[in-house]
């Protein structure tokens, strides 16, 4: 928590360096604070459109969210009977 912090304070006071950004978004990427990582990529898109780390960050991004989707999906109750239910 404290190194977010200090990156916070470090692109508030230095909005212009896309390595803050960058380690930002890493870190919160790291500590799974996903929604607020995908508002950082964004910022980086608008404020470095030709960074190389769009993509990659999206992707990991991506990725988090098909895997939280398939955890929820297959933690779903079953449809199927099971052959010890009274049907």
């Amino acid at each position: 928590e404290l190194s977010l912090k200090e990156y916070e304070e470090l692109i508030i006071a230095n909005p212009n360096i896309q390595t803050y950004l960058e380690n930002y978004i890493n870190l919160l990427i790291f500590t799974k604070k996903m929604d607020i990582a995908e508002e950082q990529i964004e910022i980086l898109k608008q404020r470095f459109p030709e960074s190389v780390s769009i993509k990659d960050f999206s992707k990991k991004l991506q990725d988090y969210k098909q895997s939280i989707e398939k955890k929820s999906s297959s933690e779903a109750p079953s449809e199927t009977p099971s052959a010890f239910s009274e049907n």
